[in-house]
């Protein structure tokens, strides 16, 4: 999924009078930190001057943006009529979240969002200047994620990339503080490393525990039945601009960015079916698919011969509903 045409004129108009070189050092500076965090999160910021809030839109907004579009278009699949208008995104950063969403849902027009970076929240207001007026007019809120006193509603509550930004204690204060904000969606979006996995499994545990239905990715709310040396996660391909590839050091057009999520809701999934949970393996004789089904993990083989299955087990993405006669 490109970035909406509006964000990605913000982004250029920000980085037009920008050398790239010091943008260049200072992305490869937070994708060494980055990959440097611990399971118990960092308490330095990651960002903390205009031109690092630069570096990491050229760099990092990109992938967040199509990590968070595939996460909410896979929430929205499993929930027949989702039309939210209200939205509350926690750990905000430059507003990545707020556009994803509202292109998987246009019934979105008012956005309120939390950011602890004044730098962010700056950038945040020049990304959206020239949105459509929902956007533009986003209630921007600088204070720490979960710190809030205000108890108001909102249809969907979102949480991209910032559990890894918190202690234990800290992000079961957030999940709550999000689950309590929703009336009816909340999706928590982290990085596909095992580490990212495992925040999303303790946010899923939590939310279960609170009665929450989980509607994506997992077809069940029992405990995820995966284990070592294999974890839940799925994979999104990001195309890349001339900057982008400058700035993050990259000669491809794109990049693969892997990402774990997940979607619960106050009322129960609609969408039937098992989630591809790795890429298909087609051989000359068949497709097998790996899934997570209401059972568990189970594989599929689909033969040759069964002309309408395999071309549909063919065409099957990782990460995407099979249920055996059409793909969600």
């Amino acid at each position: 999924m490109e970035i909406p045409p509006s964000l990605r004129a913000g982004i250029d108009a920000a980085l037009a009078e920008q050398p790239l070189a010091p943008l260049r050092r200072l992305a490869a500076e937070q994708s060494d930190f980055y990959r440097s965090r611990g399971p118990e999160g960092y308490a330095e910021p990651l960002v903390d001057s205009e031109e690092a809030a630069l570096a990491y839109a050229a760099w990092r907004l990109p992938a967040t943006f199509a990590s968070a579009y595939d996460a909410f278009r896979s929430a929205a699949r499993c929930l027949d009529g989702l039309a939210p208008t209200s939205m509350l995104d926690l750990g905000a950063g430059p507003g990545t979240a707020m556009w994803a969403a509202s292109a998987v849902w246009p019934s979105l027009s008012r956005f309120a969002l939390v950011e602890q970076s004044a730098v962010f929240v700056g950038l945040g207001k020049r990304l959206a200047a020239g949105a459509p007026a929902g956007l533009a007019g986003a209630e921007w809120r600088h204070e720490m994620a979960g710190d809030s006193d205000r108890r108001e509603p909102f249809e969907l509550v979102t949480i991209c990339n910032l559990l890894g930004e918190l202690t234990g204690r800290e992000r079961a204060r957030v999940v709550e503080h999000a689950w309590e904000a929703t009336t009816g969606l909340l999706v928590a979006v982290e990085p596909g490393t095992t580490q990212g996995s495992a925040r999303i499994l303790e946010a899923r545990a939590r939310l279960v525990e609170r009665g929450a239905h989980i509607v994506a990715p997992c077809p069940h709310d029992a405990p995820c039945p995966m284990s070592p040396p294999d974890w839940c996660h799925f994979s999104t391909r990001v195309p890349r601009s001339r900057t982008h590839r400058i700035v993050k050091g990259g000669s491809l057009g794109y990049e693969d960015e892997r990402y774990a999520y997940v979607a619960a809701a106050r009322a129960p999934r609609s969408a039937a079916g098992s989630r591809l949970v790795h890429t298909p393996k087609v051989t000359k004789g068949d497709v097998l698919l790996d899934l997570c089904g209401p059972a568990g993990l189970e594989q599929l083989r689909v033969p040759r011969r069964d002309k309408a299955a395999y071309r549909r087990a063919k065409k099957a993405r990782w990460g995407e509903l099979f249920d055996g006669d059409d793909e969600a």
